[in-house]
């Protein structure tokens, strides 16, 4: 089994490298429970990080970020329209929604925006009442790959599952994959504050096309749940007809339901644990990394996953 990573790997361009999977980070350790450690929750919550100009500015729903067009010529953002969706729907649906900053631990690397002749990415970091962190990624490899990923933590005063977001399409539209997941943060469901698995079942009942397996090649099904969408499909219409639709409501039952939750100061310390350990089992797992480095250097992939997108893995 698997939860969705979500993070789903990026197989096929990990694979354009010719990266052995063996090649692990010096940094791995065995997956652990970790004490709670107060200083957790002060990560990344800066109060005067602002909003950077070319998001509040653009008004193109088919722009991701500043760019409005793929790397690859004649190649659309695939995922814009959604990623923008996305954008709209944290200003209308949360509270007191402020940007994070896009950095590694130091604030020496700036991940918010990162391209190179073949690539384009864009990395986004939110905090809301209802989250103590949203993270959203896409990677425009052109043709050859587009990848849109989001992971919604919820504030650790609500014990509840991780919701995790990911869409890639490769080749030029010949094939996709996507996944969405309320990702567990215990090994047992009744361990968290709601019993979410029959929400999700009746949405995922609707979307016949989603209802695939992921493979365990890289991860167990640790921190994922049975009833997690997922899909390996080759036309590109099934986006807008399945695949989107599926993810908003996705999306918006995880949103009511943390809203309709009463937050628990109690709580805090072991969903804090439970989030690091979430955080360290993706990063030791994580198959990017060895993308990263080919593209950007050892340095910048590993403060890229340690530091930015599972910054309370170590």
């Amino acid at each position: 089994k698997s939860s969705i990573l979500l993070v789903l790997p990026l197989l096929k361009l990990c694979n354009a490298f010719s990266i052995p999977r063996q090649q692990l980070s010096r940094r791995k350790t065995a997956t652990r429970v970790l004490a709670f450690r107060p200083e957790l929750l002060e990560t990344w919550q800066l109060d005067k990080v602002s909003f950077p100009s070319w998001l509040t500015s653009h008004e193109s729903k088919l722009s991701i970020g500043p760019w409005n067009t793929s790397v690859s010529p004649n190649q659309r953002l695939v995922f814009a329209e959604f990623w923008n969706w996305h954008l709209d729907f944290l200003e209308s649906n949360l509270s007191n929604l402020r940007p994070l900053p896009a950095t590694n631990r130091d604030n020496s690397i700036d991940f918010s925006l990162v391209q190179d002749e073949k690539s384009h990415m864009v990395n986004l970091c939110f905090r809301s009442d209802e989250y103590r962190k949203i993270r959203m990624s896409h990677f425009d490899g052109g043709k050859q790959i587009q990848v849109l990923q989001a992971l919604w933590y919820p504030d650790p005063k609500y014990n509840l599952p991780v919701l995790g977001i990911e869409m890639a399409q490769f080749g030029g539209g010949t094939g996709h994959m996507m996944a969405s997941d309320f990702q567990p943060i215990h090994d047992s469901e009744s361990d968290h504050a709601v019993l979410y698995t029959p929400l999700i079942k009746k949405i995922r009942e609707k979307y016949p096309l989603l209802q695939g397996r992921m493979s365990d090649r890289y991860y167990d099904y640790t921190h994922f749940n049975d009833f997690m969408l997922f899909s390996r499909f080759d036309d590109e219409r099934y986006i807008d007809t399945d695949v989107v639709p599926a993810v908003k409501e996705y999306t918006r039952a995880h949103v009511n339901m943390i809203q309709e939750l009463k937050p628990d100061d109690t709580a805090i310390p072991k969903v804090m644990e439970r989030q690091a350990a979430f955080d360290t089992y993706f990063a030791e797992r994580d198959q990017a990394i060895h993308m990263f480095k080919a593209k950007f250097g050892k340095q910048w992939a590993e403060d890229f996953v340690y530091d930015f997108l599972f910054e309370l893995s170590r």
